[in-house]
């Protein structure tokens, strides 16, 4: 059987009979349950759009679901030590998600507080951790949440159809959690406590690692320390030492988190590095990554220009490389401006790299991703933004307002279809290292995903690259490849 491979993902769906003819490697009949796939950023601050969200959303055949943050941190929830927690944007997202059938819903807890964080403040870097005379109720605030959840029949939110496992404390081990990681894990450790005083069953995952442009060059443990010291501290506020000390507390959570904002081939070598830092303190736990955004080419600055003073430019971001700026600031220039067939292009370019993440995050055993974003990021779309965030801030996959489906929602419902109950999953020895081809088994059958994975830029000007595949052949097989247009 052979077929030509774009940079867009396609599968190949052989007979029954081929179930034979791909050996099954040594790591395959080892692997855990089948990846949970779900979505980011779901906004709970207005109530009658959370149930419409979920409704919508399983509809993808996705299984877990993660909120927008700032939306239940502990200064939403609860207006000082006195107060009683106000739990009903929290009630609403698992009242509603567990309603349209979703096992995994993911909390993510930050300590941000105008009166109990040591340094509150709008804008800027921040140290949310709790003060020491607050750090009681913090403990407090999150085994409340957590009692609420667990579906022990003992203050339980009514209506609570199953518990709630999946917590994250903090959000990002970035500016998003600037505290010194020695008062991070003064926090991590009252939470964990009072999580698990709460429920025995609790997963408690610390706020995740952010470590894009690290693995640019994919370096091994010799070049670990040089490649993370190389990335820019936009990026990387917390360094290396930061990380490492919070792996150190391994007795502090239980599952591994990590977070994916360049190409999705990074993953591959993240989880490589985690493995070789947790065979290091001799344990091993469950990797998660509970947020995602599309590979965005150029963010942490701004994107639409190619001159100017580096520390205003934006950062650029595996495959990108200095020499694809300008190029690059056209591109966004026309994004930015709402150019019909760059946003066509872009859309198409979005869902293609949803299916690539969660497919290369399935075969690294990864049990949890959490797939971005449920709509657009609209301020950051705007022409005052320079496209600050790249690509991801179009990668929305619904608007509610206009009732429409973008590519990445079909996308996400074709790479949960594929990966529905698989059995095992494992990527193909191929010549050509940019060819990337999984071969998918469940139910007796076998399957392959492919796509060609090209180490440089390619924008609308240019031609796709493509390769020649040949696989295991067979007597009927289906084809298909995400869609381009929205609504298609």
């Amino acid at each position: 059987m052979s077929f030509n491979l774009l940079t867009r993902p396609s599968v190949v769906a052989g007979a029954m009979a081929l179930a034979a003819a791909v050996s099954t490697s040594g790591r395959d009949a080892q692997r855990p349950a089948p990846i949970s796939i779900g979505v980011e950023y779901v906004l709970i601050d207005k109530a009658d759009k959370v149930g419409p969200y979920a409704r919508e959303l399983a509809q993808t055949g996705i299984t877990a679901a993660k909120h927008y943050a700032e939306h239940v941190e502990w200064n939403e929830m609860q207006e000082s030590a006195s107060a009683p927690i106000d739990f009903s944007r929290l009630d609403s997202f698992v009242r509603e998600f567990q309603a349209a059938g979703f096992a995994d819903v993911v909390i993510c807890l930050r300590s941000r507080s105008r009166w109990a964080s040591k340094k509150y403040a709008l804008l800027g870097n921040q140290n949310i951790s709790p003060k020491p005379e607050h750090l009681e109720a913090y403990g407090q605030w999150i085994g409340a949440i957590v009692e609420r959840y667990d579906a022990d029949g003992r203050g339980d939110m009514p209506g609570l159809r199953r518990p709630v496992v999946w917590y994250e404390i903090g959000s990002e081990l970035s500016t998003y959690e600037a505290e010194p990681v020695p008062e991070y894990l003064v926090m991590l450790e009252r939470a964990y406590a009072s999580a698990h005083t709460a429920f025995a069953g609790v997963k408690i995952a610390h706020a995740a690692f952010l470590t894009t442009n690290a693995f640019r060059d994919h370096p091994g443990p010799a070049g670990y320390e040089r490649a993370f010291a190389s990335v820019d501290k936009r990026i990387m506020y917390h360094g290396l030492p930061a990380i490492r000390a919070v792996l150190d507390r391994g007795d502090l959570f239980d599952v591994v988190n990590i977070h994916s904002l360049g190409d999705p081939a990074e993953l591959e070598d993240m989880v490589a590095w985690l493995n070789w830092e947790m065979n290091r303190r001799r344990w091993t736990k469950p990797i998660i990554v509970s947020d995602t955004a599309a590979t965005p080419f150029i963010a942490w600055g701004n994107a639409v220009t190619c001159t100017g003073l580096k520390a205003f430019l934006g950062l650029m971001v595996a495959p990108a490389t200095e020499r694809d700026r300008c190029r690059l600031a056209a591109y966004f220039t026309k994004l930015v401006a709402s150019d019909p067939a760059t946003i066509e292009w872009t859309h198409q370019f979005l869902a293609d790299d949803l299916i690539k993440r969660v497919v290369i995050a399935a075969d690294q055993g990864i049990v949890l991703i959490n797939t971005a974003f449920v709509e657009d990021l609209h301020l950051l779309k705007m022409k005052a933004m320079n496209a600050g965030a790249g690509t991801s801030a179009w990668s929305g996959m619904i608007d509610l307002v206009k009732r429409e489906r973008r590519p990445a929602f079909t996308a996400l419902k074709n790479v949960t279809e594929w990966l529905k109950d698989y059995d095992a999953i494992r990527r193909v020895s191929m010549p050509d290292s940019e060819v990337r081809v999984y071969e998918v088994r469940k139910g007796g059958g076998v399957s392959w995903i492919g796509w060609l994975h090209p180490s440089r830029v390619w924008l609308p000007e240019d031609e796709q690259p493509s390769r020649d595949v040949v696989l295991p052949g067979g007597r009927t097989v289906r084809l298909m490849t995400t869609p381009t247009r929205i609504g298609a």
